[in-house]
This record gives C-alpha cells, sequence and structure tokens, in this order.
C-alpha cells in the first residue's frame, strides 16, 4: 500500500451555463419528477412565471366577492350591520392587507385599479 493513487476529478458543470442555453432557445435541463409550472403560492401569495401579482390579485378579488355574496345573503337573513363590517374587516381587508408590501409592487396599472390601491 506504499503506492500513491491519482483521482481523477471531473469538472463540475457550471450552473451558468444551464440558464445560458435555456436563454439561447434550448430547452432547460429538468431533474426526473420535478414538474415546471407557471405560478406558486409561497407563504399565502401568489407567485407567476412572470413577476407579476395579477394571479394573486385575481384570486383575492374572487375570494372577496364569494365573502361579499355570503354577507349578503347573511344581512337578508337579519344580521346587525355592525356585525357584517367585523366580518367584512376581519376576512376582506386582512387578506388584501396580508403581505401587501410584498406583492404590491409587482402589482400593473390594471392590477391597481382593480384593487383601488392607489
Amino acid at each position: 500500500m506504499g503506492g500513491s493513487q491519482q483521482i481523477e476529478a471531473k469538472p463540475r458543470q457550471d450552473e451558468g451555463d444551464r440558464f445560458l442555453g435555456e436563454a439561447q432557445g434550448g430547452a432547460a435541463a429538468t431533474a426526473a419528477g420535478i414538474e415546471r409550472v407557471s405560478s406558486l403560492r409561497v407563504l399565502g401569495v401568489i407567485l407567476n412565471d412572470k413577476l407579476t401579482a395579477a394571479d394573486h390579485v385575481i384570486a383575492l378579488l374572487s375570494s372577496g366577492s364569494s365573502i361579499v355574496y355570503a354577507m349578503r345573503v347573511l344581512r337578508l337573513h337579519g344580521t346587525p350591520t355592525t356585525s357584517l363590517q367585523d366580518m367584512f374587516r376581519a376576512t376582506v381587508i386582512s387578506r388584501m392587507l396580508y403581505a401587501a408590501p410584498s406583492w404590491s409592487g409587482m402589482c400593473s396599472a390594471v392590477d391597481h385599479v382593480g384593487l383601488r390601491l392607489d
């Protein structure tokens, strides 16, 4: 066991080469079992592949309108106005304000009009 052994090192493919190949029109190398998605929910905020908040705004407006409809039904059944206002603040307003500093900067002008953030 007195002989010396040499270990042959294989050069690693640089991470930048993968992205460079993708930018030049080549398909990005994907690992088996990993699916490419167009949007992802991270801590309650929907991020899309274009880094805009459009998907998140659509989800907020959709859930907000459903809650408002439910509140109309409750009002028709005699729920007091103060209770309805408390429910609105606890549901719709809290959902809109949750993580707003992180996603509001990614809003387009159309999103600002839909949410009336201006």
